[in-house]
């Protein structure tokens, strides 16, 4: 099984193997905008700055940050630090989002396809920058992930059964009908009912 199969659709903390400290989004109090900056920073467990979640958006895998799901890590483009890692709210257009992620959950890799260049740390520091650089063989450009739970897509769903009334047996529509009704039809579901609602929200 391929690892974007174990990790599509969780919410998971990425971890450096070159600085040994977590992915995260540069700001405060989880305040994300288009251009902010991704670095790597020392664990804190309740920051949904590094908390991301791994989905597919237009079909394409990337990674958004649970500080706000609309924001997926960018490969910028700006002349003053070109290939840095940022963030963006990319809309109907995912082409500088969409990434490869390779290996195994302990020691994998991440790759921007539209340029071919790797999620890189760029120094150890516990506050490195973290860039898109083109592929090297140092753990510069090795993560590992951590699960932390369902999410998106993948995550648990609220199923609504509304009392679908079997008109066989509803009052309102046979007057003349027998005062001893079935109960059981008029006011909760048939089996038939029942299958039909649970197949089409499975189905979404």
């Amino acid at each position: 099984m391929a690892l974007i199969d174990d990790i599509l659709n969780k919410y998971v903390r990425i971890k450096s193997k070159y600085s040994n400290t977590h992915l995260n989004v540069w700001g405060t109090n989880d305040a994300v905008a288009n251009y902010s900056n991704v670095t790597v920073y020392t664990l804190d467990v309740g920051a949904n700055s590094q908390k991301w979640l791994i989905s597919k958006k237009l079909n394409k895998v990337v990674i958004s940050t649970k500080a706000d799901e609309r924001f997926e890590i960018d490969y910028y483009r700006g002349s003053s630090n070109y290939g840095n890692a940022t963030m963006y709210n990319h809309g109907s257009d995912m082409t500088d989002a969409q990434v490869e992620i390779t290996g195994t959950i302990t020691s994998c890799r991440i790759k921007n396809i539209a340029t071919g260049h790797y999620l890189t740390t760029e120094t150890t520091s516990s506050s490195s920058n973290v860039k898109w650089l083109p592929e090297e063989s140092t753990n510069r450009q090795l993560w590992s992930i951590e699960i932390i739970s369902e999410g998106g897509s993948g995550g648990s769903k609220e199923l609504n059964m509304p009392a679908c009334h079997n008109q066989k047996y509803h009052k309102a529509k046979d007057p003349d009908y027998p005062k001893i009704y079935s109960v059981y039809f008029n006011h909760y579901c048939c089996g038939a009912c029942s299958v039909a609602h649970v197949s089409e929200f499975y189905s979404q």
